[in-house]
């Protein structure tokens, strides 16, 4: 009778894990030294945000006729701008709030989106440095 085979099993179950995890360590540093950077890219004007915004309609098919913008003050020394675009109940909102948030991640700028139940239109907010910068509703379009 082998009075030590549980703390062997249990020794050995040990440098198994402490294998898998130096393995999984390496494999790790390596794809890091080997991925490329995500470039930063800085916004100079507000004009190139709405820019890249209306360049996202456009990729979308959303027709500038739909779209509207106004500006909401926030303060006396601040407004912002909000596009409103009505859209079909067949497009996909999240898919256009996917593809914002990517293509504005370099800019290091956010988005937050809320869906407002049971319209499900979909607001975004674009934050940089966590202001919101820009909101951007999508709406149903009313037949």
């Amino acid at each position: 009778m082998n009075f030590f085979y549980p703390i062997t099993a249990t020794l050995k179950r040990k440098t198994w894990i402490a294998g898998l995890l130096s393995v999984s360590a390496l494999l790790s540093f390596v794809l890091l030294l080997n991925s490329e950077p995500v470039p930063v890219h800085h916004l100079t004007t507000a004009a190139e945000l709405d820019s890249l915004i209306r360049d996202s309609f456009i990729e979308f098919n959303i027709s500038p006729l739909s779209i509207q913008h106004r500006s909401v003050g926030v303060d006396s020394l601040f407004s912002r701008v909000v596009f409103t675009a009505r859209v079909p109940d067949s497009f996909s909102k999240t898919t256009f709030h996917l593809h914002l948030n990517a293509k504005l991640r370099p800019y290091s700028l956010n988005t937050h989106g809320l869906v407002t139940f049971p319209e499900q239109n979909l607001r975004i907010h674009l934050l940089l440095d966590d202001k919101v910068v820009r909101t951007i509703d999508l709406l149903n379009a009313v037949d």
